[in-house]
């Protein structure tokens, strides 16, 4: 379920799909509020990659350099 969540999060974030990764972003803190786990990934900083890139695409920064951010590079480990 880690990998799939990230290229779930990773093609939206390549889409530009700002409205469902905040769509994501809620139904993952639903998930986590309700003691869901995902082995060796944290939903906490999922929630914070998604935060991040977000902000980054508002401010139309390029898809590729946001997957490619130390925060989502630490979820690969």
């Amino acid at each position: 379920m880690k990998d799939d969540l990230l290229a779930l999060t990773d093609s939206l974030i390549l889409q530009k799909d700002v409205d469902d990764l905040v769509c994501l972003r809620r139904i993952i803190l639903e998930l986590y509020s309700s003691g869901f786990e995902v082995e060796k990934l944290s939903l906490i900083e999922l929630n914070e990659y998604i935060d991040e890139a977000c902000a980054a695409l508002e401010e139309n920064k390029d898809p590729k350099e946001i997957v490619n951010l130390k925060i989502r590079q630490l979820q690969n480990s």
